[in-house]
């Protein structure tokens, strides 16, 4: 038997490149698994272009797009897994409630990390290793193993407990191919100017302001100087942007900044939270996501998790089968290959 490795590289530090490198990593070496696994079972038996043919037809179906497909690409194998009712894959890896439901949710966190997420975390990365160890566990993959040491190395690097290695990164090998990781800028700009604001929830740029306002046990914000609540100062309805600030439940002191920019930590990283007055235009996905999944069945939107549904918004376009995600705003987004984009706006608290 013809063996290959490659290597989910662990990261050295909390730094979006090291957390994308362990990230791209990972994919790369759970979808050359998942290929090895497909091509082992169904070459014998559908001969040798059966994934040429496979791609093709879904093309005519316009169920994907561009001509060019990997059979490494775990989105295709997932996708043919979580979305099609009749799939010659499904013969090498037979889905179940399960697994139907950890590939689309797969496939959706691979999504936020490549197209909404302006920085990935230790907690992102920790969570799509997670869903993806479940995944490979179900069928008896070795990516599952290989993923022990990266999620140990998350945990050290969350507490503090792990010390940069000075030599050659370590590797935890699996079966596959060998992937590049992205390459970490090293060097230092000095910007001179004005530092625009991120979208609402990245991180805070430039000097944070000292905290002045605290939470209180009734949901208000008040100055730790005066007493007095931010209520009057706040633009439109007080109640729903304060709950939308304090939604990701940010520790600490938050500052107001001239600009009436509101910043808190979350996570014991500063970030924007919103603002007193009008938002910039252009926000179509404001906040934070809440840690579930929804998936569009017909007339309505279901919680893959608890099966708990809502109606769809009229305004909302959408197609059966997709996966949305919500955010602490109310912002119900689809995050695909095209990007992020918003379908409706929905009260959050009737939803998360």
């Amino acid at each position: 038997m013809e063996i290959t490795k490659v290597s989910i590289e662990l990261p050295e530090r909390d730094s979006y490149g090291e957390m994308m490198k362990s990230f791209l990593t990972l994919m790369r070496a759970f979808g050359m698994e998942l290929a090895v696994i497909c091509e082992s079972s169904l070459t014998p038996k559908l001969g040798n272009w059966w994934f040429q043919k496979l791609m093709q037809q879904r093309l005519t179906e316009k169920r994907i797009r561009g001509q060019h497909q990997d059979p490494r690409d775990a989105v295709i194998v997932l996708n043919e897994i979580a979305r099609e009712f009749v799939s010659p894959i499904h013969a090498a890896l037979p889905p179940s409630t399960s697994t139907i439901r950890s590939a689309k949710t797969i496939v959706a966190k691979r999504n936020e990390l490549l197209h909404f997420s302006a920085e990935a975390s230790i907690e992102d990365i920790g969570e799509v290793a997670h869903l993806i160890q479940g995944f490979a566990r179900h069928y008896n993959m070795r990516t599952d193993g290989a993923i022990v040491p990266l999620l140990t190395r998350l945990h050290k690097l969350k507490r503090g407990q792990y010390v940069p290695n000075q030599g050659p990164l370590p590797t935890a090998a699996v079966p596959a191919d060998q992937a590049q990781p992205p390459v970490e800028p090293t060097s230092e700009v000095d910007i001179v100017g004005v530092v625009p604001r991120p979208k609402i929830g990245g991180v805070w740029q430039g000097e944070v302001p000292s905290g002045e306002f605290k939470v209180t046990k009734t949901g208000d914000l008040v100055s730790v100087i005066t007493g007095d609540s931010v209520r009057d100062r706040v633009e439109g309805d007080a109640t729903s942007k304060l709950r939308a600030w304090l939604a990701p439940n940010p520790k600490g002191e938050l500052w107001i900044a001239a600009d009436g920019a509101v910043g808190g930590y979350v996570t014991a990283v500063p970030r924007l939270l919103g603002y007193l007055g009008a938002e910039p235009p252009g926000e179509i996905a404001r906040g934070f996501l809440f840690p579930r999944y929804f998936e569009v069945a017909g007339f309505q939107i279901r919680d893959i998790e608890n099966g708990a549904s809502h109606d769809l918004p009229r305004s909302a376009t959408v197609v059966d089968g997709e996966l949305l995600r919500l955010t602490t705003y109310g912002d119900l987004i689809r995050i695909d290959d095209d990007g992020v984009n918003r379908v409706a706006v929905v009260d959050p608290n009737e939803w998360k």
